[in-house]
């Protein structure tokens, strides 16, 4: 996985990530693991995402040039990402809008 930050070095190997809630526009996810590492989320990287680390906000990382990925510490926490900004989709309709003209 190609991370686009910094401080990126780490990534935790042996932990488990289970699906706990799931829907349009909402992920919420529990994190288990010995070692603070990096959650990568399968859904595309646009502007209105935010993420939460056990209810306090996070910073959301691009990965692998698409993808959203997250700092999560050792042990057991909850991620919940999700999608705020009706903003940005209106941006992205616009640009699609501009492309086909």
């Amino acid at each position: 996985t190609y991370l686009d930050c910094i401080d990126c070095e780490y990534v935790a190997n042996d932990g488990t990530v289970e699906l706990v809630r799931e829907n349009n526009g909402l992920y919420e996810l529990k994190t288990q693991s010995s070692a603070k590492g990096i959650l990568v989320l399968s859904e595309s990287f646009v502007e209105g995402w935010r993420v939460w680390v056990d209810g306090s906000p996070s910073e959301i990382i691009r990965a692998n040039g698409l993808f959203m990925a997250v700092h999560v510490p050792g042990g057991e926490h909850a991620v919940k990402f999700e999608f705020q900004g009706l903003l940005g989709e209106l941006r992205i309709m616009k640009v699609l809008h501009l492309v086909r003209e």
